[in-house]
């Protein structure tokens, strides 16, 4: 039994070419530009500082967001993401959730934990540092 050789030879034209060439660039283009919608939301967050005010500043970004909460309670956002939130917390332990949305329903959520201490003393009164001389 004799077997045969198959054997395709393709000729490429200057035009199917250039066409396909176009053609991976326009996929191309269209990957990067589907890209930021492709992954979702993200959050960066800058660690919580403490103001003189008694509360804490927490702060950050976020991209391709739709909406943005921390603990359950919306936060806006410039149109760049950047999101800053002056808030009173009680003394110690404390867990902040930071939760964003696009306008796909993707949820992306951070968590910072922290402790706080009370600057005010309640019920104490200060010892005079004066001596009577008798």
């Amino acid at each position: 039994m004799m077997r045969r050789k198959f054997s395709i030879r393709y000729s490429w034209s200057l035009p199917s070419l250039i066409a396909l060439g176009v053609v991976i660039l326009v996929a191309l283009y269209a990957l990067s530009a589907l890209s930021p919608l492709l992954r979702g939301p993200t959050l960066i967050l800058n660690p919580p500082r403490a103001t003189d005010h008694g509360t804490v500043l927490i702060e950050g970004v976020a991209n391709r967001v739709s909406s943005l909460s921390i603990n359950d309670l919306s936060v806006p956002t410039t149109q760049d993401g950047f999101f800053s939130v002056e808030r009173a917390y009680p003394a110690g332990y404390t867990v902040v959730v930071v939760s964003a949305r696009d306008r796909f329903n993707r949820e992306t959520t951070a968590t910072q934990t922290f402790v706080t201490h009370s600057s005010i003393t309640y019920g104490t009164k200060e010892k005079s540092d004066q001596q009577s001389s008798n």
